[in-house]
């Protein structure tokens, strides 16, 4: 929650907490493993396929 600089409802807003939200985050740690073709690279590497 310390990464969060805004938040908007996109669709759905009855759904409360369930509802479709755009976040935006300020400094947030992540690595995306995922190529241009949707593959998931850590899954890539459990499964032992060429990378």
């Amino acid at each position: 929650a310390k990464h969060v600089t805004a938040s908007e409802t996109v669709a759905w807003d009855d759904l409360g907490t369930e509802a479709l939200r755009r976040i935006m985050l300020d400094d947030f740690p992540v690595f995306v493993a995922v190529d241009t073709a949707g593959r998931d690279l850590y899954r890539a590497i459990e499964n032992g396929e060429d990378i």
